[in-house]
């Protein structure tokens, strides 16, 4: 089977959408992945979030790095 890249550019204001079902992942998901991501950075490899970059390559709508901007 293909795989249909397509979806992307069809759904594309489907991230930033209150009523579509892709914005379910950045109200949903997104606070226990941050939160995740949170705690490896700073207790365990002692990092300060302020001070990294993030560099968001393919991952759909960048839901999670608007997350890490905030940190």
């Amino acid at each position: 089977m293909p795989i249909n890249n397509q979806i992307y550019d069809q759904q594309a204001r489907g991230w930033w959408d209150e009523n579509h079902f892709l914005h379910l992942l950045k109200t949903g998901i997104n606070p226990a992945r941050c939160g995740y991501f949170h705690e490896i950075l700073t207790s365990r490899l002692s990092l300060d979030p302020s001070t990294l970059t993030v560099l968001d390559i393919g991952c759909g709508g960048g839901i999670l790095s608007e997350e890490f901007a905030r940190l």
